[in-house]
């Protein structure tokens, strides 16, 4: 969650280029379909619950002493939330986000395009087996991701486009022309 202070980042190895993407993985590029902001939105608000949960989970786990809400808080976002970086390419016509997500398939991510923002989740439930011993073990979670980055100019939303190509998730947003933009600008002034 890009917003929050203290979210933690980590090194991704570089986003290819599509030309250097394997012949497979363009094989099987995948579109997807965007999502409607409030939906994301949504997802935001659990994930930001799970993650107070859990940190209210460590401060019990230290006897309740106060004094380590940061951390806690720091180490439970660590725990439920997986780092991601995205890379934005800028042409003439459009912006082009590039972001790994090994491990999702297309039914496990998010997409929504706003005039001025981009946001990409991910969600893939997990469960493990461990067997200690004699005694066997179950637990279940999520690996989940969510990145929402503000654009430097307007887009056109209803012509962007998502495609899963491999691992990598691709997302072009077309740019709204000067003109157009300004005249929308105008309509809307002068309607109200």
């Amino acid at each position: 969650m890009k917003d929050q202070p203290g979210t933690l980042q980590q090194q991704q190895p570089e986003i290819p280029e599509p030309q250097q993407q394997s012949q497979l993985a363009k094989a099987t590029a995948t579109s997807l379909k965007l999502t409607p902001i409030q939906e994301i939105l949504l997802q935001m608000q659990a994930t930001k619950e799970l993650i107070a949960r859990r940190a209210y989970e460590l401060f019990e786990q230290r006897g309740c002493a106060h004094g380590q809400d940061s951390e806690d808080w720091l180490k439970a976002e660590s725990e439920i939330l997986r780092p991601v970086r995205m890379e934005v390419a800028d042409t003439p016509d459009s912006f082009v986000a590039r972001t790994r997500v090994s491990g999702f398939d297309p039914s496990q991510l998010s997409v929504s395009v706003e005039p001025l923002k981009l946001a990409v989740a991910g969600r893939r439930e997990i469960s493990e087996v461990v067997k200690a011993g004699e005694e066997v073990q179950s637990t279940s979670g999520s690996i989940q991701f969510l990145e929402v980055m503000d654009l430097p100019a307007e887009v056109n939303p209803t012509l962007a486009t998502a495609i899963l190509k491999g691992d990598v998730l691709e997302v072009t947003l077309p740019k709204v022309a000067a003109g157009e933009s300004t005249k929308r600008l105008k309509a809307r002034t002068q309607a109200a």
